[in-house]
């Protein structure tokens, strides 16, 4: 008999839930639905046995429930013709809610044709003006009914918290010109117009929206088409980039993301640190990190006597793992002796570590826009990152100076190859070539001035430069935060009364 069918409804719908590992770590052993069954089992296996069988069944879940979201994608065809057919029919009954999130999560998936079809409903909604009048008032109870919550709670408490590290001031508004603002992570954009008078905000400033998870059909980011000017939007993904161009909006996809903002000085080569770390993951303590299907490689190696050491570095931050369930895992593929694991270090310290080490690895299926990535590259380690990431798209920083591509199929073959040819990767070389703070000043500033001519608006530039941390943005030049001073006053002013 299998652990499943000794489980009860309840316990197999937790199973269920893609954050396996939580469960993994907050129950240390099987549930059973007879008590009678629980004393047998628990009289014929230890501890440790009983949780092992937990966690590869658990493990056996989450690749399945994985499998089944982000493979035989050509398959799944019929299933978005379905979904299509649903949204029809929602739209049709008056069902407008349930149509546009039915929309979202179509587009988002990534499976073929879904973002096709996705963005050609809901144009629908753009180019009847009964139906947009619906969808505003769909986004507009998006912000209004945004609730507090562990990480919008000091925003709710107090507004001014946004500034500056949610929104930062990069360049001055005056009587000739506007001034540029940047809001970064998605969750925080819906309740900036929840709290501010975000009319106000743009006869003074442009807007930048910087999101943090990719997927651009995104009520948090939509809510901003409610407004009548321009609202520039960072899109590193073609796929969402060409979703927010054929919208034909106020939105304005920019080239960029979060990963263009790092700080080079931060994430240095050290000259006087030996490169005794194999692998390093800089990821949180999360199961869409699948810290699992490294660790099985990194066994598999240990199999045939290459014995590799890794530094994992995480945090939790409300995430579905601690670093307990991380060692937890480690210790289930015997290689708990090759991991090191560090949380909630600096920056500097981070760096410290990518010193140490040979290669970067990233292994998510999807996320946002990863800055670890990059960090990884200013101290000149080269990156392994998955095949088929988020949308599948060849990011052009992954190429023969920075690192290269994988799937499981070929990782283990791929970490030997950069193991024994890391002499030829120089990847701060070419970040500082094509993804300096510079270089992405100007990939901004050439779209705000294409908007700005076909306005008429003045431009001149003068955007100063920005570093993305874990916790928020930041300035480059620390002076910054007092040359702006009188910009945060004004924006503060904007603080809807409640």
């Amino acid at each position: 008999m299998s652990c499943v069918t000794l489980l009860g409804c309840g316990e197999i719908a937790t199973y269920l839930d893609i954050s396996w590992p939580l469960a993994l770590h907050k129950n240390t052993g099987l549930k059973f639905k007879h008590s009678s069954m629980a004393k047998t089992f628990n009289a014929l296996c230890g501890k440790n046995l009983r949780l092992d069988i937990k966690t590869s069944t658990l493990i056996a879940t989450f690749k399945l429930k994985e499998s089944i979201r982000y493979d035989f994608v050509k398959l799944k065809v019929i299933i978005v013709l379905f979904i299509a057919l649903i949204v029809h029919t929602l739209k049709c009954f008056g069902f407008h809610c349930h149509a546009i999130n039915y929309l979202g999560r179509l587009f988002n998936s990534g499976w073929l044709m879904a973002d096709r079809i996705a963005t050609k409903l809901f144009s629908q909604y753009l180019s009847n003006p009964r139906s947009k009048v619906i969808l505003g008032t769909l986004l507009v109870n998006h912000t209004n009914n945004i609730k507090p919550s562990p990480k919008t709670n000091k925003f709710f408490a107090s507004p001014k918290q946004y500034f500056p590290h949610m929104c930062i001031v990069l360049k001055t508004a005056t009587e000739a010109e506007k001034g540029v603002i940047l809001l970064n992570y998605s969750y925080c954009f819906p309740l900036f117009v929840k709290l501010f008078s975000i009319d106000d905000v743009l006869t003074r400033y442009y807007i930048v929206l910087e999101p943090s998870w990719s997927g651009y059909f995104d009520k948090d980011i939509l809510c901003y088409m409610n407004f009548n000017q321009p609202i520039f939007v960072e899109a590193p993904e073609p796929r969402d980039y060409k979703f927010i161009s054929d919208l034909r909006s106020n939105l304005i996809p920019v080239a960029l993301g979060a990963n263009w903002w790092i700080d080079s000085r931060k994430f240095t080569p050290l000259a006087d640190v030996n490169r005794d770390v194999d692998i390093i993951m800089v990821s949180a303590w999360a199961s869409y990190k699948r810290h699992f299907s490294v660790f099985n490689t990194i066994r598999k190696l240990k199999e045939k006597q290459i014995v590799l050491k890794v530094v994992l570095i995480g945090y939790q931050m409300e995430m579905d793992l601690d670093i307990d369930s991380i060692q937890h895992l480690a210790r289930y593929y015997d290689i708990v002796d090759q991991v090191e694991c560090y949380e909630a270090l600096t920056q500097e310290e981070v760096n410290y570590h990518f010193n140490r080490s040979k290669i970067n690895l990233l292994w998510s299926r999807f996320e946002g826009i990863n800055r670890s990535i990059i960090e990884g590259m200013y101290a000149n380690v080269p990156c392994i990152l998955r095949r088929a990431f988020n949308y599948g798209y060849n990011y052009p920083y992954i190429n023969d100076s920075t690192g290269a591509f994988a799937d499981e199929s070929d990782l283990e073959q791929t970490i030997l190859h950069m193991l024994y040819n890391g002499a030829n990767y120089s990847p701060r070389q070419w970040v500082l070539e094509h993804m300096s703070l510079e270089a992405g000043i100007a990939v901004l500033e050439e779209v705000i001035k294409k908007y700005s001519r076909s306005s008429n608006d003045a431009w001149s530039g003068g955007v100063v430069r920005k570093i993305n941390a874990l916790h928020g943005t930041y300035y480059w030049d620390e002076s910054d935060y007092v040359k702006f001073q009188k910009d945060y006053e004004i924006l503060e002013s904007f603080i809807k009364q409640s």
